[in-house]
């Protein structure tokens, strides 16, 4: 049983940046709220660009957690019709 322990704790190296990854959706969320309602007033190309900024900053820091912590290495999707 004690041979399995190293197993069972490499397997589950997933759960912490997992666990970071969900502490940190409520403050995006309430960011992306806040750029909502201020942009507002503004010119829809202004709140395109701050929201495009936001979600890449976002994607960043998950492909950071997860292939740092992890070690799985996140590959962004490719388009199979623009080949």
């Amino acid at each position: 049983m004690i041979f399995h322990l190293p197993h069972l704790v490499l397997s589950l190296r997933w759960i912490p940046p997992c666990a970071v990854l969900i502490g940190y959706s409520p403050l995006y969320l309430s960011k992306w709220a806040l750029l909502r309602i201020v942009s507002l007033p503004l010119p829809r190309r202004i709140y395109t660009w701050l929201e495009e900024t936001l979600c890449s900053n976002y994607q960043a820091m998950m492909g950071f957690y997860y292939e740092t912590w992890s070690g799985v290495e996140v590959r962004p999707s490719v388009n199979i019709l623009s080949a």
